[in-house]
């Protein structure tokens, strides 16, 4: 018999995710941050439909909660080395002009307050069904057929690319100008008839504010309302004079305010 000391066994290599079983890959898919950012956007796309649907006030509060989950995943990931390093007050001077904070934000104060409003889902939707389908395409599939993926599942991914390219650029119009009409006035509609807070459309004109000093698509969204709201009021006979005059004055103290926020903060193109 040997004296010599028994070799020590070498250690396996890693084996590469893509090579483990699929049990091994959904849990290391689901511990990333990205995966409950997907979670959160999930939790809105299905929401909305079953609250306008089924009329559950729970869907609605999950939605709301799945934006802010979502969202305060990206702002986690991408204000905690700031907040780290150079302090909150830092960190918060990014987040203003951060869309994440903005649409977090407004998310917070909804789910808190005690009135619905559906309509506010409604960009929220059209962000996250779009987010949904890109995270589905490019990771969750990738991870259940990690070499090759069966044909019917390649056609389906086709169509899905095809429906994105086709109907995103419409969908996130179509939110942007939702924002800056549907959204305000029906808060408005809902304070006048005692089924909202008064605060609701403050905490929106506000968040309207934000995205106008600090999103293009907003301003340019805001700019043709505006051109459209004049021709079919100021240049209509059949409107009354108290009434064009009224909208005259709102419109004035609207610009107004948004051209010295602009002033202020300094406007920056986003979304």
């Amino acid at each position: 018999m040997s004296d010599q000391p028994a070799a020590t066994p070498a250690a396996p290599a890693t084996v590469p995710l893509s090579q483990r079983p699929l049990s091994q890959r959904l849990l290391a898919t689901a511990k990333h941050p990205q995966f409950w950012w997907f979670s959160g956007h999930l939790l809105t796309v299905l929401g909305l439909p079953h609250h306008l649907l089924g009329g559950s006030s729970s869907a609605y509060l999950r939605a709301l909660l799945g934006a802010q989950l979502a969202y305060g995943v990206v702002l986690y990931r991408q204000h905690h080395g700031t907040f780290k390093t150079r302090g909150a007050k830092a960190a918060l001077a990014q987040m203003v002009s951060d869309l994440n904070a903005h649409y977090f934000g407004l998310a917070l104060f909804f789910y808190l307050a005690a009135y619905p409003c559906w309509p506010l889902l409604v960009p929220y939707f059209c962000f996250s069904l779009f987010h949904c389908i890109g995270y589905t395409r490019d990771v969750l599939v990738r991870t259940v057929f990690p070499s090759t993926i069966p044909t019917p599942v390649s056609r389906i991914l086709a169509l899905l690319a095809t429906f994105t390219t086709t109907y995103q650029p419409r969908a996130l119009q179509l939110a942007t100008y939702w924002e800056v009409t549907v959204v305000p006035v029906y808060l408005v509609g809902q304070v006048l008839l005692w089924r909202q807070a008064i605060a609701a459309p403050v905490v929106y004109a506000q968040f309207l504010l934000l995205r106008y000093v600090h999103s293009h698509t907003t301003r340019a969204a805001c700019a043709h309302v505006r051109t459209v709201t004049d021709r079919n009021v100021l240049e209509r006979p059949s409107v009354p004079a108290q009434v064009k005059a009224a909208y005259v004055k709102a419109r004035d103290t609207i610009v107004r305010v948004a051209t010295q926020r602009m002033a202020t903060a300094g406007g920056r193109g986003g979304r």
